[in-house]
Order: C-alpha cells, then sequence, then structure tokens
C-alpha cells in the first residue's frame, strides 16, 4: 500500500457495529433447515455432484495435481455447502473425511501424489519416535514389547515370503469386535 493511499483511507468507512444482526430472521441460507441431515445423502450428493461434470471431476484433480493440499479443498466443499443450505455444521464435520477418502481414490486412479494437509511435512512431524518409544514403555509396557517383537520379525521376514496376507489376518484379528453399540447389553446373571 502506497503512503497516498494511507493518508486517504478514512477512519469511519467501517460496518456500523451490530451491522451483521440487522438482516431479517431467516433471510441467510443458514439460518434455513438444512437439505440434507443424513450425511451419507451429503456425501453421496457430493460425489455425484463431482462424477455428474465432467470438468468438476478434472479440476479436482488438476487442484490436487498442483499441489493443493486436500485439507483445503475439502474444507472448502463442506463449509460452502454450509454456505448454501445444503447441510448443518455437524453434517460438514461429519462428511470430510468420506470426501477425503473419495477424493485420494480419484487422484490414485491418476497416479497423483496428493498433499494431504495446509502444514508442511517438515512443520507436521514435530514429536520424535524415540520419545513416543520411551512414553509407550512406560505407560504399556506390554503392548511396547508385542511391538518390538513385531518388528524384529518383520525385519527378519524374507522379501519374496507374501507379507500382505499376513497383515491382513493380523489386522483383521486386532480389530475391536462390535459389541452391540456405545453401551452394550450384559446378560442377567
Amino acid at each position: 500500500m502506497a503512503i497516498a493511499d494511507t493518508l486517504n483511507i478514512d477512519p469511519f468507512d467501517r460496518p456500523v457495529p451490530g451491522q451483521g444482526m440487522t438482516a431479517a430472521p431467516g433471510s441467510r441460507m443458514w439460518e434455513q433447515p438444512s437439505q440434507f441431515s443424513n450425511p451419507k445423502e451429503a456425501i453421496q450428493y457430493v460425489v455425484e455432484k463431482i462424477d455428474s461434470r465432467e470438468g468438476a471431476k478434472d479440476e479436482m484433480l488438476n487442484l490436487l495435481a498442483s499441489g493443493s493440499p486436500l485439507e483445503s479443498i475439502v474444507n472448502t466443499i463442506a463449509f460452502g455447502g454450509f454456505t448454501e443450505g445444503k447441510w448443518n455444521p455437524d453434517v460438514a464435520e461429519l462428511i470430510k473425511m468420506p470426501i477425503a477418502g473419495y477424493l485420494i481414490g480419484l487422484a490414485m486412479k491418476e497416479g497423483i501424489d496428493v498433499t494431504m494437509f495446509n502444514v508442511p511435512q517438515s512443520e507436521q512431524d514435530t514429536t520424535k519416535t524415540d520419545d513416543l518409544a520411551k512414553v509407550m514403555a512406560s505407560n504399556r509396557p506390554e503392548q511396547f514389547d508385542k511391538l518390538m517383537n513385531d518388528l524384529e520379525m518383520a525385519e527378519e521376514m524374507p522379501d519374496d515370503v507374501e507379507s500382505e496376507d499376513l497383515r491382513m489376518e493380523d489386522i483383521e484379528q486386532s480389530i475391536p469386535q462390535d459389541q452391540g453399540g456405545f453401551m452394550p447389553r450384559r446378560g442377567v446373571e
């Protein structure tokens, strides 16, 4: 900004305090009931909107290929739908992960490396692995020992062994079983 421009600024050229409250109640899109209250329907709407227009899909892929963070794209989609009255803020938060997964899938099909977060990679990893190992060893020694044993076994395993099948079985066994909800029923004794 030039000095002349700074001198010509009118200090009273600002919104009047409370001006945002002067619009008629219910006149803004986000003050109306949302179009989608079910996150699955909102996700389906976004995916269909991207898939139905080839230009939209290409636009998303071009943004990802240019290095735009996926987090920014997903936040923009979620916030845009909220401001248009498509969904409420809760649904906007719930649909972010599935939309991110969908966009990652599109990028993977096209061989595009995705920048996940807004923060550079060097600033994201602030916790050192050694520090985490020390904390885990002191707080959860059994799981730390199991982790160390698994790492040693992985290093000793030959490369020609199909390790993907073994990993899937381990993953399936380690997933907690559904016990019927937040407060599972217990049998009466």
